[in-house]
């Protein structure tokens, strides 16, 4: 009796567990089914047989995770402690959209998302192009919810959304070059609030004298150094911008972007375009998107290009000699490319400038050159494209190396403009009606600091980048300045002055230069604010004029409570004997100031920290060349 109950009991947990297991099999196999039928929906039908567009189809297709993948538990716990459970979720089953920038690499940089949306929509291929536009408009909401405030997108994001740090005006003005393209195409409009909030962050990276500055670093501090490169296609950006929605501000801060590319990048010595603010090293896009950007009047520095960077390089992968363009170098030894490989991304952007040039010879010549890489891909069956470079070789200051593998977006891409004549700094390639309607505004930029020469009611970054160039001297000490945000709004520039211990005599000085000669003299008085700290310290406030004679005014800082000083134009001044110019008129021209400088002397080894505020012309003697900081103008457009 016993024994048949354990048989008849052992058979029912038999079955059970049986049909249990058969269940759990039956459910893994929908599951896995349903991933499978995922996977292959989340692919976009193909639009043309263009073998490089193929290329990028496969490379966005590949970011949308294949289920053979899906317990993977240790490479996917990491993505989910790094990303989240839901957005891994999210990923897992329909992709973020991204091109990863090499095949078979996880990164997606920003430059090369819009990049590739530029080709998709080029294509027609919309539904393409709006997955990666529907990614950093996820992203833009997700940034209001968690820190507050949009701040851009970082220059690069893993195919699983994971962000990286920096945050670049370069590759954001790219991105907004990419939906103006895509909206001015399409007419569209979903995209116009993303459009807008990248519009507005690149205003609010713009400088006083109009360029605008490399953006943020990881650490939330801005990048005050200010590029050429990113300047001309953040012109670009805020150009077409403006056109597209009809917004005259917009159009207004593009030729302010113009007017500092002309006259402070603009190096007319060499007929080119310096890499950016103080800095004179030459990389080959500052002839090709210059010309991309501003048009064909500035065709004449493909010389330098020819002269500096064209070479010829092997490609081992198609055992081919390629003629074109390198990048940089690491700029230890010279300020122009190595020549140490041709910069196959680089060259594309040549060719679309030569042709918009109207250089049409040598466009049909180097894009020859190009297709000599074109290779096919591993990775896409019966797509083509190219890499980035036909060997290793230095970008601009050496930081990372161009490879000849993998496949890359920017090289394949440039390649895809350049057979097809396509110039992505323009949306409708019109490039010559559309700098036209910028001259013809009715706004001219006005960089004359008169009569507020500075009342630091700005920002950090105006302030770091307020004047076309500064630098510190100093003998025995140290000498920094501090822009001091009062909750009330009084704004002052700090000095901190640091001589050596038991040092007789030290000084200090800060110069800044105008990017354009201002014109004073229409001013009967110097006026400022400045607050001392009771030392035996002096104050030297200076003003070089277009000769480059120095004159000057003391202040002393015993009093420690802020002043009103007011000084008489040109009489108060005294000449700086020491300014080393020994061929000037000896008479303070107040009708070309070029700069202004603040020094500090102790006698006393006494550290000195100080404040100015309101430097002002007053007395107006006639009407001035200038009523207002492009500083005041900007805010009187911005407000509502």
């Amino acid at each position: 009796m016993m024994k048949n109950v354990k048989r008849i009991f052992s058979t029912l947990i038999t079955k059970t567990v049986f049909k249990i297991f058969i269940s759990v099999c039956l459910f893994i196999a929908l599951i896995y089914l349903g991933l499978f039928w995922n996977f292959h929906r989340a692919r976009r039908p193909l639009v043309s047989a263009d073998l490089n567009y193929l290329w990028f189809a496969g490379q966005q297709d590949k970011n949308v995770l294949h289920p053979k993948d899906i317990f993977n538990f240790g490479k996917n716990g990491q993505i989910i402690k790094e990303i989240g459970l839901k957005e891994f979720l999210s990923w897992s089953l329909k992709g973020t959209g991204l091109v990863p920038s090499y095949e078979g690499w996880d990164s997606c940089f920003v430059y090369d998302q819009a990049l590739s949306a530029f080709v998709f929509t080029y294509f027609d291929d919309f539904p393409r192009a709006k997955r990666i536009f529907d990614f950093f408009h996820k992203q833009s909401l997700k940034q209001r919810k968690t820190i507050g405030y949009f701040r851009a997108f970082t220059d690069a994001y893993e195919r699983t959304g994971k962000e990286h740090e920096t945050w670049a005006a370069g590759p954001n003005g790219w991105l907004l070059m990419a939906l103006n393209y895509y909206t001015y195409k399409t007419g569209d409009r979903t995209y116009f609030d993303l459009s807008k909030k990248l519009a507005d962050w690149l205003l609010h990276l713009q400088s006083i004298n109009g360029g605008i500055i490399g953006g943020y670093y990881g650490n939330g501090l801005p990048m005050t150094w200010i590029s050429s490169e990113h300047n001309f296609d953040c012109f670009a950006a805020l150009r077409d911008f403006g056109r597209l929605w009809d917004q005259d501000l917009y159009l207004k801060r593009a030729k302010d972007i113009q007017f500092w590319l002309e006259h402070d990048a603009w190096n007319a010595r060499q007929t080119r375009f310096n890499m950016g603010r103080n800095n004179k090293f030459y990389a080959t896009d500052q002839s090709s998107w210059a010309v991309l950007s501003l048009g064909e009047k500035y065709k004449n520095t493909f010389d330098f290009a020819y002269k500096y960077s064209q070479c010829q390089h092997r490609y081992e992968v198609n055992d081919v000699l390629i003629d074109g363009f390198d990048f940089g170098s690491a700029y230890d030894t010279s300020p122009y490319p190595d020549k140490d490989a041709v910069w196959l991304e680089g060259t594309g952007h040549m060719v679309v400038a030569l042709f918009v040039a109207g250089e049409t010879k040598k466009a049909e010549y180097f894009l020859g050159e190009l297709k000599k890489a074109e290779t096919k891909s591993e990775k896409h069956k019966g797509a083509k494209g190219l890499p980035y470079a036909t060997n290793e070789g230095t970008p601009v200051f050496g930081s990372w190396l161009m490879q000849d593998r993998p496949l890359s977006v920017a090289g394949t891409s440039w390649f895809i403009f350049a057979k097809n004549q396509f110039n992505p700094f323009c949306m409708d390639q019109k490039l010559s009606p559309a700098n036209n309607l910028l001259a013809s505004l009715n706004y001219e930029p006005d960089f004359h600091f008169v009569p507020i020469v500075d009342d630091f009611e700005t920002t950090h970054i105006k302030f770091e980048t307020a004047y076309w160039d500064e630098y510190k001297i100093s003998q025995k000490a140290e000498i920094e300045k501090k822009w001091i945000n009062q909750e009330d709004g009084n704004d002052y520039m700090q000095i901190i002055f640091t001589p050596e211990t038991d040092t007789r005599i030290a000084m200090g000085k800060i110069e800044r230069k105008f990017m354009i000669e201002q014109d004073w003299s229409p001013f009967e008085n110097f006026t400022v604010r400045f607050l001392g700290d009771g030392s035996s310290n002096v104050l030297k406030i200076k003003v070089k004029d277009k000769e480059g004679e120095m004159y000057e005014i003391p202040i002393f800082a015993r009093d420690v409570k802020w002043n009103s000083y007011t000084f008489r134009l040109p009489d108060d001044f005294s000449r700086d004997r020491n300014d080393g110019v020994t061929y000037g008129n000896n008479v303070f021209d107040t009708d070309a100031i070029i700069g202004i400088a603040f020094e500090v002397t102790s006698k006393t080894s006494t550290k000195s920290i100080l404040g100015l505020d309101d430097i002002v012309l007053k007395g107006k003697k006639q009407q001035a060349s200038g009523n207002a900081t492009l500083e005041q103008i900007n805010q009187k457009e911005l407000s509502p």
